[in-house]
């Protein structure tokens, strides 16, 4: 706060000081006392102009008369002929007009009486007083006093003038002694020279005039108390104070005044007459009437201590500390007496205020503490005084300022060696210890090779540290002293190669804040090997600081190179980041080619080059800027060069999504059948990413995810000419569409990562399907349009089991001389999975990703083709059975007959066991072949994860087979045995399971297959689920009535089996227990509550669980009919090799040929069913756009209707609290000022009762 030494300086820096201290601060530092003060005259407010006097309804003769009479008036009090006076009084009189008409005042408003006064005429004052009124008497004119309007009266203008006597008369003259109060505390403005306009009383005029016997006239005859206050909370004390009336003080404070009262800023006389410097006040206020020394005032300087010892008053600060003034007393700033003593150069002050336990050491808010402020205003003196009391030299403020910065400042060394002196320790030696920081490091900032060279003349070591290990190089070095830098390797070069505590040498220091002139000086005598604790060599630091300049860095790799050598400017940091690594780091393309020596291939801990770190990095530029740098170079740049990860620098751009780096890449020889760690080449990782994407929900992911993909397609001839050696054949020519099949057709369908899924065949095993659509509308290589207007052909190859065996097939019979050209690139591929991408798609978990996937063409073409066969044969099965059904039906009947009888002939019956014959050799045939291929990959029966009830019910078609054909052979041997009776039981179950059996064949059918799945969910979820609810109401409430039925009658004798019988009866309605009607009410409670328990209740729920079953199916019925038939399509070619061959020569028509040429299969695919599709696909798109505004605009309308509602409620708290708000002002307003006047009535009370007592009348209450 205080801290300069010149007083301009403080005034500026200081809000402590006020305005009324500053007007202080600035005189000397005399304290000579004004003696006379003169009040600047107030002018008169002109009245305003008469109105006509015809509209006064006087003539204007009236008005001329009048006008004589004031004149004659004022002229006989201006001649103070009191004779003339009386004589045109009475003559007045006669004519009816009045003493204080207004017509009768001058042409500034003054009355007769108020111009008497003004002249001082006593006499004939006396006479108006005796023949006005009171009230007449007491009439105030108006006054304007540097702008402000006022009125002031004759009491003003009296004890203005001093004029006790006619004053006196003047209050005997008003008998109530409450108007005389009243008359006495009116206020007029007054103006001291110097001084700002204030209200006055004539009391207060009076104590700062001086008459001390006015001021006791106004408190014994006049009633006004010495402690009455101005509009600005003023006592005649403090003005009596202000302008050192001492016997008027002595009369105030013999007379009650409160010495301890304050204005409106807190002032209290002690202060004011503290500021002024008027010492013999402040020992009558200090002696006689004990003020209270540590009464703060609200601004400025506001203990009275504080501003002795700012003004510099060594008697009054030694008067305040013998009355008891706290000495440590903190001001705002948190400043003490101390601070402002020693900022003002008052030592005898300091020392006074040293003695009386003063905290030498106390610091404000910036730190400083009184030795700090001294120093920085050159005060010598005060200092050594500061410092003989054991003043901290070493200490800091919050800026980590000391006291030597300050001392190195002067020109001179005057405070410098009185520092040094008292720090110097009992030898003589100037010791400066570690961990501080030192006088040497202080001089070293400030460059001041001559203050060094004082610090070493008394003993002083260069080699001291500061608290970080930093030697005075270090200071020099962060300060950019080049100059002082090298003044000092003069003396001592090892300081070069010192390092801190965190390992850094000057270098480093001034590198990294790219202090030029500093490096250049210490690159010369600094070994360029020194590295920090984080490993890094000032080209490191260099490099990494945005301080630095390209040419500071062109200086630094030049001189390092040339002198010392190209592997010490590519050495490795902890990370094992070269520099080249740390600038690419900090994104700074401006160095670069500053940086062309280094090695762009060096790889850091994690493997990564520069090239990956750029790729890797949020700013393009540096990818784009370090090829071009480095190829122009001839440097080997190593594209493919994978880091820890795997990763090269095409996977690391292809998971940013910057195409332009892709591009670049590609162009640039980088490779796109390269795998990272996981097997993955580029277009393998980003069908990840597209599977990421869309578990995110990513938008913008996903869209970078497919640009990225359509650059990678459009760059691949550039790559497969680069993988060929030869040139980039022109586009559009027939060369570039051969190459880009051949790339394309390599990349996406033979190119396998390390589990041996091709491009395609990943996005069909993870769901990709915006890649899978990419894909097949890549033209020319997927997607082919001879020009039919009609058609369009899809290369669908390997994507079906019979189109990839038919494919090995061909290609081991015969080979194309062009496909023989496609170099295998086995040192990058692995083997791809015999899995065919339709079996892949099929297995997915999610249905309606399965279903997406399978609805994009060719597949969804594709799929209906493969499917049509093996519905006929669901057909045929089908039709087979519900004939050897019908056949069974129809003439088991008579064999039960015949077999009741006798034993019947094997022949013809024996023909019903060839159907299921038939059925139990496929069902072996199939479970043998499940088994083999689980043996074979060491799988259990059922699948991860699937429990033991949903396996039983994934095979209830299995089970139910079984159970069909163990029954129907049971029936037939025991009807061949004679035991009809027996086989009746088993040709129930036969009869049964075998036309359920039949709702097996309905898969094939769409139309049926959503029954079937629905049939098997509400029986095995639905049913099952209120069936076990059931049983316990069921058995729980049948017992209950079997209990009641035992007190007596026929039903007592009821099997417990066969009353729960009845109760399930009776919850479908089929029976009744109240046939007799010899039953009670309990019975009948115990009824109704099972019949709502079980009817209205349980049954109710199991209804709502099939509609829920229901909808849920319904609404998936497409979608798992189309995965449905096609997985039952893979199993059955799966138990049964033979049938791919045999389906596939049906297959084979005009829809799907093989092609010899190019050893694919084609499938031609109709233009109309692609331009419905495109059109279904944009309206399903259209409808899910606008469902997911409906539902956006529905939360936000919802979410807007709360706010709204919130907005209402806060507005009416609002209110509320407003209302309430100003009823307590009200209220407060209201108790504030009855409180005043109580305290008001309580003030006068004893002087009342003391003038009472005098005067000889009333009683003091």
């Amino acid at each position: 706060m205080l801290l300069a030494g010149s007083l301009n300086q403080q005034l500026a820096d200081n809000p402590n000081l006020d305005e009324d201290y500053v007007a202080v601060l600035q005189q000397t530092n005399s304290t000579k006392e004004l003696d006379v003060f003169e009040i600047i005259s107030s002018d008169p407010v002109s009245s305003p102009p008469k109105k006509n006097f015809r509209e006064n309804g006087s003539s204007e003769e009236v008005l001329k008369r009048k006008v004589k009479w004031r004149d004659n008036l004022f002229n006989a009090v201006a001649s103070r002929d009191e004779n003339k006076l009386k004589d045109v009084v009475n003559k007045l009189k006669a004519t009816g007009i009045s003493l204080t008409d207004s017509d009768l005042r001058d042409n500034v408003g003054r009355s007769l009486i108020h111009f008497a006064a003004e002249k001082g005429a006593t006499n004939i004052l006396l006479y108006l007083f005796s023949i006005c009124e009171i009230d007449q008497i007491f009439e105030t004119f108006e006054i304007q006093v540097s702008g402000i309007r006022s009125t002031k009266g004759v009491i003003h203008i009296l004890t203005e003038k001093g004029d006790i006597q006619t004053l006196q008369t003047l209050l005997e003259k008003v008998e109530d002694l409450e108007k005389r109060r009243n008359y006495g505390e009116e206020a007029t403005t007054i103006q001291f020279e110097g001084i700002r306009p204030r209200e006055m009383s004539a009391m207060h005029m009076a104590a700062a005039l001086g008459k001390t016997e006015i001021v006791e006239l106004l408190h014994r005859l006049g009633g006004v108390s010495v402690n009455t206050t101005n509009h600005k909370n003023d006592t005649p004390l403090l003005w009596a104070t202000r302008f050192n009336r001492v016997e008027t003080v002595r009369h105030l404070i013999k007379c009650g005044a409160d010495i301890n009262l304050s204005n409106d800023k807190g002032s209290t006389p002690l202060h004011w007459a503290i500021r002024h410097g008027y010492k013999s006040v402040i020992r009558l206020l200090l002696d006689t009437a004990e003020a209270d020394v540590n009464k703060e005032r609200k601004v400025g300087l506001v203990t009275c201590l504080v501003l002795a010892s700012a003004l510099g008053d060594e008697p009054t600060v030694r008067d305040l500390l013998k009355h008891g003034a706290s000495v440590n007393t903190r001001i705002r700033g948190k400043e003490t007496a101390i601070h402002y003593a020693a900022a003002r150069g008052y030592s005898n002050v300091v020392e006074a205020l040293l003695e009386h336990g003063a905290d030498v050491d106390a610091v404000n808010d910036l730190g400083e503490t009184a030795l700090m402020v001294a120093v920085e205003a050159n005060r010598t003196r005060t200092t050594a005084v500061l410092l003989r009391n054991k003043a901290l030299i070493d200490i800091e403020n919050k800026e980590g300022i000391t006291p030597w910065h300050h001392a190195m400042k002067p020109v001179d060394d005057n405070l410098l060696k009185l520092l040094i002196h008292f720090y110097r320790d009992q030898s003589g030696k100037l010791v400066l210890r570690d961990g501080v920081k030192t006088p040497l490091h202080i001089a070293a900032m400030c460059g001041k090779i001559e203050k060094i060279k004082c610090l070493m003349e008394n003993g002083a070591s260069l080699h001291v540290l500061d608290e970080n290990g930093n030697c005075l190089l270090h200071s020099a070095a962060r300060a950019d002293q080049a100059a002082f830098i090298q003044n000092v390797l003069e003396i001592d070069e090892s300081l070069a190669n010192k390092q801190n505590f965190n390992g850094e040498t000057p270098l480093h220091v001034a590198a990294k804040l790219g202090n030029e002139e500093s490096v250049k000086i210490l690159m010369r005598k600094c070994k360029m090997s020194k590295k920090n604790k984080l490993g890094e060599s000032a080209l490191h630091v260099a490099v990494k600081s945005p301080l630095v300049s390209e040419e500071l860095i062109d200086y630094m790799v030049a001189v390092t190179v040339k002198t010392y050598s190209s592997a010490l400017a590519d050495s490795q940091n902890n990370k094992g980041d070269t520099a080249l690594h740390t600038a690419v780091r900090e994104g700074r393309v401006e160095i670069l080619e500053e940086l062309n020596p280094l090695t762009p291939t060096a790889e850091n801990a994690d493997g990564d080059t520069p090239f990956h770190m750029a790729a890797r990095h949020r700013r393009p530029q540096l990818l784009e800027t370090m090829l071009a740098v480095f190829a122009e170079s001839g440097k080997t740049l190593e594209l493919d060069k994978q880091n820890a990860a795997g990763e090269s620098l095409l996977h690391i751009v292809a998971k940013t999504g910057n195409l332009g780096h892709v591009a670049l890449l590609i162009q640039a020889g980088a490779s796109l059948t390269l795998k990272d760690k996981q097997g993955e080449s580029v277009l393998h990782r980003l069908v990840l990413l597209e599977i990421e994407a869309s578990v995110e929900e990513d938008e913008t992911k996903l869209s970078n995810c497919l640009e990225t993909f359509d650059t990678v397609i459009d760059n691949a001839v550039r790559w497969w000419s680069n993988r060929q050696s030869c040139a980039i054949p022109e586009q559009d020519t027939e060369s570039y569409f051969a190459f880009k099949r051949q790339a394309c057709l390599y990349l996406l369908d033979m190119d396998a990562n390390k589990l041996g899924f091709t491009v395609i065949g990943l996005a069909a095993s993870t769901g990709a399907k915006r890649i899978m659509e990419r894909i097949f509308k890549i033209p020319d290589v997927f997607c082919f349009d001879d020009g039919d207007a009609s058609l369009l052909k899809y290369d669908v190859t390997n994507l079906t089991g019979y189109t990839r065996v038919s494919r090995s097939v061909e290609t081991m019979k015969r080979k194309t001389e062009e496909e023989s050209k496609i170099p295998l690139l086995e040192e990058e591929t692995s083997k791809p999975s015999s899995t065919s991408a339709l079996n892949l798609i099929v297995k997915l978990e999610c249905v309606s990703k399965a279903n997406s996937l399978l609805d994009i063409q060719p597949m969804k073409q594709l799929v209906q083709n493969y499917w049509s066969e093996y519905q006929w044969l669901y057909v045929v099965l089908m039709f087979l059975h519900i004939v050897y059904m019908s056949v069974l039906s129809g003439f088991c009947f008579g064999m039960v007959q015949k077999a009741k009888l006798e034993k019947i002939a094997f022949f013809p019956y024996i023909l019903l066991l060839i159907w299921p014959g038939l059925i139990l050799t496929f069902l072996a045939y199939y479970l043998f072949v499940q088994m083999l291929r689980r043996c074979r990959r060491k799988r259990k029966l059922r699948e991860p994860g699937q429990s033991f009830v949903s396996w039983c019910v994934g095979n209830i078609a299995q089970f139910s087979c079984v159970l069909f054909i163990a029954t129907d052979c049971l029936f037939l041997f025991l009807c061949w045995g004679g035991k009809g009776e027996t086989a009746c039981y088993f040709l129930a179950v036969a009869l049964v399971t075998g036309w359920l059996f039949t709702i097996n064949f309905t898969k094939g059918f769409e139309n049926v297959h959503a029954f079937s799945i629905m049939l098997r969910h509400i029986i095995i979820r639905d049913c099952v689920r209120f069936l076990l609810l059931y049983s316990f109401v069921l058995v729980g409430f049948s017992f209950a009535l079997h209990a009641l039925f035992q007190r007596g009658g026929g039903s007592g004798d009821i099997n417990p089996a066969e009353t729960i019988f009845n109760a399930f009866n009776m919850m479908i309605g089929m029976s009744s227990i109240f046939e007799d009607g010899d039953h009670d009410v309990y019975v009948k409670v115990v009824y109704v509550l099972y019949i709502t328990l079980s009817t209205i209740i349980l049954l109710n729920l199991l209804i709502a669980m099939m509609n829920d079953s229901y909808a849920a199916v319904k609404g998936k019925e497409g979608t798992t009919w189309r995965v449905g038939s096609i997985r039952m399509a893979l199993k059955l070619e799966a138990s049964l090799p033979c049938l791919p061959y045999i389906f596939g020569k049906l297959r084979r028509g005009k829809q799907l040929k093989f092609d010899k040429q190019v050893n694919r299969w084609l499938l031609s695919v109709p233009k109309k069913q692609l331009r419905s599709a495109e059109s279904e696909t944009e309206q399903n798109q259209m409808l899910i756009a606008v469902r997911r505004l409906e539902t956006e605009t529905a939360t936000l309308k919802r979410f807007l209707t709360t706010i709204v509602d919130k907005i209402e409620r806060v507005d009416e708290q609002v209110m509320k609290m407003a209302a309430a708000a100003d009823e307590a002002k009200t209220n407060k307003q209201k108790k504030k000022y009855k409180a005043k006047s109580i305290l008001s009535n309580l003030k006068r009370l004893p002087e009342i009762s003391f003038l009472k007592k005098k005067s000889g009348g009333g009683t003091d209450k």
